[in-house]
């Protein structure tokens, strides 16, 4: 959207109408959405999650991600996730180079970018160069005062993709580079697959584990207070409340018998609870499952109605 806004009020990338145009369908489409979420009586969830997100995005409330609280900072992650996203970093940042590069020349000349392209290309090219502008636009924004969180970065890939087949294209008329690129984007995509290939084939599967070991307990009316945001997708048949900041049942929540945390979630500011919560459940309760995974670190599951600390069901890995 924030493209297509960009590109109302510019004039460029699309003319001024038929960016509008794209607007008004895409508002309606996406009121088709709230129609139905209001006919199956959910709008008031909707319009709590909304609400919650459009603050979070300007900044208004920071409560997870790089620039929360005792949180691990941008450089961080970047570094910690160099070996799994590398590639996709760097073609990341070799379309936005290429992109800012386009609209200095383009600023300067006045004109159209590049001087190999037809009317019809150029509008395309246009097109593609302010939509990845629009993006980097909002992220940068995201970025400096809402909360960002990694995944926010996603929106960046579809329109960088785009624009390195555009380079890819747009180098074929150099005879310097019309074989050092396409031999480049292939390394990199090989190097992309074998990542691809590590993760998929290594076992992630911590909920899974969980679900199995709560299984039996599923329709008894058992109340489990969630630190994280997954597991409400994958425990049908369970009380689910949120955890408290303390790790401990409020008057204002129904009795819960387990709290469940992500060790992993919580260290990285994207669990609604921080570390010294798990801590501190680690210290006045018994730890009654765990089950260690890639994405949540270690899925603890703590029994809330006794203290002490006996044997801890492991779940197997598969």
């Amino acid at each position: 959207t924030v493209p297509l806004l960009l590109m109302v009020a510019t004039g460029a990338g699309l003319p001024r109408r038929a960016a509008a145009g794209v607007i008004a369908v895409q508002c309606a489409v996406y009121g088709l959405y709230v129609s139905w979420v209001a006919g199956t009586g959910q709008l008031g969830a909707w319009f709590e999650q909304t609400l919650g997100g459009i603050v979070r995005a300007t900044g208004v409330a920071t409560e997870t991600g790089f620039n929360a609280v005792g949180t691990p900072s941008f450089l961080d992650r970047v570094v910690a996730n160099l070996s799994r996203f590398g590639p996709s970093y760097l073609l990341i940042g070799v379309a936005v180079g290429y992109v800012a590069v386009l609209l200095a020349l383009e600023i300067r000349a006045r004109g159209p970018v590049g001087r190999h392209a037809g009317p019809d290309r150029e509008a395309v090219r246009r097109l593609v160069i302010y939509w990845l502008a629009g993006v980097v636009a909002a992220v940068v924004y995201t970025f400096l005062l809402g909360e960002v969180e990694e995944q926010t970065f996603y929106l960046m890939a579809v329109p960088a993709t785009v624009v390195i087949a555009m380079l890819v294209t747009h180098t074929a008329v150099h005879r310097a580079l019309r074989v050092f690129v396409p031999v480049a984007l292939a390394v990199v995509l090989a190097g992309s697959g074998a990542v691809w290939w590590t993760i998929h084939t290594r076992p992630d599967d911590a909920y899974l584990r969980l679900v199995e070991f709560l299984g039996p307990q599923a329709g008894t009316g058992t109340v489990i207070a969630l630190g994280e945001h997954t597991a409400q997708f994958v425990l049908p048949g369970f009380g689910l409340v949120e955890l408290p900041v303390s790790g401990e049942p409020t008057p204002t929540l129904p009795p819960a018998q387990y709290a469940l945390v992500s060790t992993e979630l919580s260290a990285l500011g994207l669990a609604p609870v921080p570390s010294t919560t798990v801590d501190a459940l680690d210290r006045r309760h018994p730890l009654v499952f765990t089950a260690s995974g890639r994405t949540v670190g270690e899925l603890r599951l703590y029994d809330l109605s006794r203290d002490g600390r006996p044997t801890v069901a492991q779940g197997a890995s598969r």
